[in-house]
C-alpha cells in the first residue's frame, strides 16, 4: 500500500493500528508528507517504509508551492523515520523515476531546494543499506546460505565518496543467485537510463530531469 500525503497516511495507519493481532512486515510505499506524531506511529506498527529517494530531486521543483512550509520539515523525513525506528527501503516507482539503484542512492545522498536539509541526506553506507540490507538470511551478505546475489563495481565507492556513482562504466559484473548475467567486458554498459526516460515515457521524471549530473 502506498501514500503521498499525511491524510492518507493518518487513515492507513489508524486501520492498521486496529488488526487484530498486527500486521507481519507492513511495508508501505512514498511515506512522503508526514508529521512527528505519524513517524512515531508507523515505528510503534513496525512499518517498513519503501522510500523513493529520487522523489526528493524531482519533487523538489514544485514541492514549495503546493506543500504548507509547516509541512516541509516532516517531508521525505528519511533521518526522522530511521531516528524513530522505521526502516527505509530503497525503491524508484519506475517507471516514474529509473529503477538504476545508483542513482537511487546518489539521490539518497544529495537533495535539493527547498527539500535540501542536510541533516534529512543519508550517507554513503545507509544509502548502500537502502537497496542491500533486511532481507535476513536471504539477501543482503556474501555468506554461506544466502542467495549470492551481488554486482562488482569498476570503483571503491566509499574511498570516493560515492562520487562515482553516475560513472557510466560502474557496473562491471552482474551475479543471481551465484549465476553470472551480465558481463560489462561482453555486452557494453548503456550510456545512460536517462536517455531513455527523456523519450516520453511516463512520469515526472522524463520530463523534468535530463542530465545526471545537474539533475535538472
Amino acid at each position: 500500500m502506498g501514500w503521498v500525503g499525511d491524510e492518507a497516511a493518518a487513515q492507513v495507519l489508524a486501520a492498521m493500528a486496529t488488526v487484530e493481532g498486527g500486521i507481519d512486515r507492513p511495508l508501505l510505499t512514498h511515506c512522503q508528507i508526514l508529521g512527528p506524531d505519524l513517524v512515531e506511529k508507523m515505528a510503534a506498527l513496525n512499518i517498513v517504509a519503501n522510500i523513493q529517494p529520487s522523489f526528493v530531486v524531482t519533487d523538489a521543483a514544485f514541492a514549495a508551492k503546493r506543500l504548507p512550509p509547516a509541512l516541509l520539515p516532516y517531508s521525505y523525513c528519511w533521518q526522522k523515520m530511521t531516528r524513530a525506528g522505521v526502516v527505509c527501503a530503497g525503491g524508484s516507482d519506475a517507471p516514474i523515476e529509473t529503477s538504476n539503484p545508483f542513482q537511487g542512492m546518489y539521490d539518497a545522498m544529495h537533495r535539493r531546494a527547498p527539500l535540501d536539509d542536510p541533516r534529512e541526506c543519508f550517507a554513503f553506507p545507509h544509502a548502500l543499506q537502502l537497496y542491500t540490507l533486511n532481507e535476513e538470511a536471504r539477501l543482503g551478505e556474501v555468506a554461506p546460505g544466502f542467495q549470492a546475489d551481488f554486482v562488482v563495481v569498476k570503483y571503491d565507492l566509499v574511498a570516493n565518496d560515492a562520487s562515482k556513482l553516475l560513472a557510466n562504466d560502474l557496473l562491471q559484473r552482474v551475479f543471481v543467485q551465484g549465476i553470472e548475467r551480465y558481463n560489462a567486458t561482453t555486452r557494453p554498459p548503456v550510456s545512460s537510463p536517462l536517455a531513455i526516460q527523456a523519450s516520453g515515457l511516463p512520469g515526472k521524471n522524463g520530463q523534468i530531469r535530463i542530465c545526471r549530473c545537474c539533475r535538472v
